[in-house]
């Protein structure tokens, strides 16, 4: 029974793992509206049979605060790649260098260039927004 058991928990986490992974590369964007008023367009691509699909993402805005933020489409671009695009506004308190960033801990599997990709969490920003 023991065996069984093991056997059985070691492939929950296996086909977890598996399916639980979806990021495969994304971007921000930015643009001035007023005064100290921008706003921010994410592009991320996703895999598209994966269960961890995010139709809403918490952005920092880097001053501190954070929102979240809704999907406004998602766009099949590819075999099993889907293109989300997210937008979201934020007003700043004054003048001062922001990073705006996402991070997700679902990054894809098997990237060359990133060891053990699967648990390296998916992070990106712009270049640094200075007012």
């Amino acid at each position: 029974m023991k065996k069984i058991f093991s056997i059985f928990f070691l492939n929950f986490f296996l086909v977890s793992a598996v399916f639980a992974t979806h990021m495969r590369a994304g971007e921000i964007t930015y643009r001035h509206i007023t005064g100290f008023k921008y706003e921010i367009t994410i592009i991320t691509y996703t895999y598209t049979p994966s269960p961890a699909d995010r139709p809403s993402y918490t952005i920092s805005w880097g001053d501190n605060s954070t929102s979240v933020i809704q999907r406004i489409s998602k766009t099949t671009v590819g075999v099993d790649i889907s293109e989300n695009k997210y937008v979201g506004d934020h007003t700043y308190s004054g003048p001062d260098t922001y990073v705006i960033s996402l991070e997700d801990p679902n990054r894809n599997g098997g990237i060359m260039n990133i060891p053990n990709s699967i648990n390296v969490p998916f992070y990106i920003q712009p270049r640094r927004l200075r007012y």
